[in-house]
């Protein structure tokens, strides 16, 4: 990987973990590409699709530099799983998992993680959660060193206050009730069906309770 290549790398992941990043790329014949928020997932993985194709692994642009190297090493797991087993296992099978705490291990120092992302990071890596936003401890942790005033600015679900309500970034509203294990207790206005919404979703405040 050229030098350009790796300063575009250093502008989205933690410097220290840019080198590790370039050489798996490299290695692994792997299209990385930024693109536009998505609000349904952080990244995902694709694989060739003919002999003339690369696999594909997109991460969403605006990631804090943390998040985007857990993302990318969640969906590097993918593109190694595959290669591996094919479509013979569950995409967050055991198999998945085992590759996932493997890929992890290099980068849990102190050069590219403060050391409570560190004690975080090594409780979630023996979960293996599904999707690289699942862990909301992890995730909170993550906002507090994020340093863009758009994102600090932001609500979460679990800050809006019970009984009042608000709207996801998917345009429903809900009226936010009790907690029910890790999620919140919300009933959409549009459909008046209960849904259990995730604590850690953006959201916008409508109307605080009276």
């Amino acid at each position: 990987m050229s030098p350009d290549e790796k300063q575009i790398l250093a502008k989205y992941f933690p410097e220290a973990a840019v080198e590790i990043v370039a050489e798996w790329l490299t290695k692994e014949d792997v299209f990385l590409q930024f693109t536009r928020t998505r609000r349904t997932k952080l990244g995902d993985f694709r694989v060739a699709q003919n002999k003339n194709d690369r696999p594909r692994i997109s991460l969403n642009h605006d990631m804090h530099p943390y998040q985007m190297l857990i993302t990318f090493v969640h969906e590097l797991a993918h593109k190694l799983t595959f290669d591996r087993y094919g479509r013979r296992v569950n995409p967050h099978g055991e198999e998945w998992k085992n590759t996932y705490r493997q890929l992890m291990q290099p980068f849990l120092i102190p050069e590219i993680f403060p050391a409570d992302i560190i004690v975080v990071l090594h409780k979630s890596i023996r979960k293996a959660q599904a999707t690289s936003s699942a862990d909301n401890e992890l995730i909170r942790l993550i906002r507090a060193y994020d340093n863009n005033e758009n994102q600090k600015n932001r609500l979460t679900v679990e800050e809006i206050p019970y009984n009042s309500i608000f709207q996801l970034e998917n345009g429903k509203t809900f009226c936010k009730y009790e907690k029910v294990r890790k999620r919140f207790r919300c009933q959409c206005l549009q459909n008046k069906r209960w849904y259990l919404v995730n604590p850690m979703a953006y959201a916008t405040l409508i109307e605080k309770e009276k």
